[in-house]
C-alpha cells in the first residue's frame, strides 16, 4: 500500500505541479504531464488523474477520460476513508463536481463500456502501488480548514490511520465501490429499458 507517511511533513510537490501542467496553457507541457502520469501512475495522487480526465475529454478521448477519472475517484476514496477527518470525503465530491459532469455524461450514455471501464479501474487500483503522499486529501478537508483558519499547524503523525490499517481499508472501499457502480448501472438500465 506504498510508504508509512506518519511523522513526515505532506509532500505533494510532484503531483501539484503535474496537476498544474495539465490544466495549465501550454501545450508541450499538458502532452510531457499526460505522458508522465500515464507511465508512472503510481507516482501521482488522485486529483492528478481527475487533471488527466479533463485534458482527456478536451481531446475527445472519452474512454481514456473515463478510465483515469474513476481511478481518480477510487484511490480519492481510499484516501479519505483512510483520513481520520471523517469529512474527508467533502474533498471527493469537490472533485467529482469539478471534473465529474462531461465524463459522467459520456459514460452513462455507453452503459456497457462504462461497466467495463469500472471493472478495469478496480483491477488496476489492486495491481498498482499507491507512492504518493495520501494525507494530500488532509489539507482540504473542514477540519484542517478550520485548524488554518485559526493558525493552527496540522499534526501528521495523526493525519491517516495506521499503515497496517490500508490494505484491509483499500479492500473496502473496492468493495463499496464496486457494489456503488452496480446499482448506479442497475438503475441507469431500467431508466433506459422505460424510456
Amino acid at each position: 500500500m506504498g510508504t508509512d507517511w506518519a511523522g513526515r511533513p505532506i509532500d505533494t510537490t510532484a503531483s501539484d505541479e503535474t496537476l498544474r501542467e495539465l490544466l495549465g496553457n501550454d501545450e508541450a507541457a499538458r502532452s510531457m504531464a499526460s505522458e508522465r502520469v500515464i507511465a508512472n501512475p503510481e507516482r501521482f495522487n488522485p486529483q492528478v488523474f481527475y487533471g488527466l480526465s479533463a485534458r482527456l475529454v478536451a481531446e475527445e478521448r472519452h474512454e481514456d477520460a473515463m478510465f483515469w477519472f474513476y481511478t481518480g475517484q477510487l484511490r480519492a476514496r481510499f484516501d479519505a476513508n483512510r483520513c481520520t477527518d471523517e469529512l474527508a470525503g467533502v474533498v471527493v465530491g469537490r472533485l467529482n463536481d469539478m471534473f465529474g459532469p462531461a465524463v459522467n455524461r459520456y459514460a452513462f450514455q455507453h452503459l456497457d463500456l462504462l461497466e467495463s471501464t469500472v471493472g478495469r479501474v478496480l483491477e488496476f487500483d489492486r495491481a498498482t502501488a499507491h507512492e504518493y503522499d495520501p494525507r494530500w486529501i488532509n489539507r482540504g478537508t473542514p477540519g484542517a480548514m478550520t485548524a488554518a483558519m485559526a493558525g493552527q499547524a496540522l499534526d501528521p503523525t495523526t493525519m491517516t490511520r495506521p499503515a497496517d490499517e490500508w490494505p484491509a481499508i483499500a479492500e473496502r472501499t473496492r468493495t463499496e465501490y464496486a457494489a456503488g457502480f452496480a446499482e448506479a448501472l442497475r438503475k441507469a438500465r431500467a431508466s433506459a429499458s422505460e424510456g
